[in-house]
């Protein structure tokens, strides 16, 4: 016998709420078939244990590595090798719990995180330890090769996710053939919103780090401050760091921290504060480079916050992701180039 109970009276239904002005904006510019959904899953349970170890258990591993241990000293580099292995434990954790608590969790778009932080790191720091010692202390070498284990390992997460995620590649394709242009313009009001915000920040962050630049910064590009290293091959290493962090970085970290981390946190408000914070984390909680926390957290939640405007589009964050490293590795490189005269011999 079917359920009567389960039906409600048309006229006993709560009308639709009508939308407002903003709202109305968005489904104009920014409306999709595809959408992504914002408040689907149970963020008080999946969504917690989500947060908990994925930011929560490795922060508070690398805020006590810091204070003890001395996380972020040149003298104690081994240090930021053990934050690494515990942040990767702690998602593995998590994965492993949230797989047994949801079906389909892997094709459902949630598990790029573990992925991309397990997979790929775990991949990298062993092949660097075996390799880097053939390479008898080469810096040229060492770093080529550290910079192309993550293109290809982070490529590899990106195939994975246009083979696996079916409703991301709707999303990503409907995306760049209906709503180019709005979220193009979006794009680039984003990066100029972050340019003007970094120009602040910095100033703060010089107050305390005056004329420094971040670690992650540093372990990019310090082969070319170096004098270990030919033009030709400068040339070379600059072209890889434009493949890493102008055409893969941006796409795969908004894949995992904008678009993963929403799935998972299940609720937009919740998702929008904790999936900036974790961007910033990711940049500087590793090797302790507390002083630089506000530029990457500033980052994060203009990334967020277009990924809110926007109705959680991925191609828009993408994009201005991408604009804003584009235009740091400009700078970066002009003021290499002019400061140390990389290419005089």
């Amino acid at each position: 016998m079917e359920d009567l109970g389960q039906f409600i009276p048309i006229d006993e239904q709560e009308p639709e709420k009508e939308l407002n002005s903003f709202q109305k904006f968005q489904n104009k510019y920014y409306g999709l078939e595809h959408k992504f959904e914002f408040d689907k899953g149970n963020w008080k349970v999946n969504g917690m244990i989500f947060v908990v170890t994925a930011i929560i258990i490795p922060f508070t591993f690398s805020v006590i590595a810091t204070l003890v241990f001395g996380l972020g000293k040149s003298e104690n580099q081994s240090v930021a090798s053990y934050v690494q292995i515990l942040q990767i434990i702690s998602i593995f954790v998590g994965f492993v719990v949230l797989i047994g608590r949801e079906k389909n969790y892997i094709y459902n778009g949630k598990a790029w995180l573990f992925f991309y932080s397990v997979l790929p790191i775990a991949f990298a720091i062993a092949l660097s330890m075996v390799i880097g010692q053939l390479l008898n202390k080469n810096q040229f070498l060492e770093a080529m090769l550290n910079i192309w284990i993550m293109i290809i390992s982070c490529g590899t997460v990106l195939l994975m996710v246009f083979i696996i995620d079916k409703n991301f590649v709707k999303n990503f394709k409907e995306s760049l053939s209906k709503r180019f242009l709005p979220l193009f313009l979006t794009a680039l009001v984003g990066a100029f919103v972050l340019f003007v915000a970094q120009i602040g920040v910095s100033q703060l962050e010089n107050l305390w780090a005056p004329s420094t630049d971040s670690n992650n910064q540093s372990s990019i590009i310090g082969i070319l401050k170096g004098d270990d290293a030919t033009r030709t091959e400068k040339t070379i290493y600059a072209l890889s760091i434009f493949i890493y962090t102008v055409l893969i970085a941006p796409l795969i970290e908004e894949i995992v921290y904008r678009y993963c981390w929403n799935l998972n946190t299940s609720n937009r408000w919740f998702g929008f504060v904790t999936s900036a914070i974790a961007f910033g984390f990711v940049h500087y909680g590793i090797t302790g480079d507390y002083a630089h926390a506000l530029s990457y957290t500033v980052a994060g939640f203009v990334f967020s916050g277009v990924f809110l405007w926007t109705k959680g589009n991925t191609v828009a964050c993408w994009w201005t992701h991408l604009f804003n490293n584009a235009l740091s590795f400009i700078v970066i490189i002009n003021n290499v180039l002019i400061g140390r005269s990389l290419w005089q011999y």
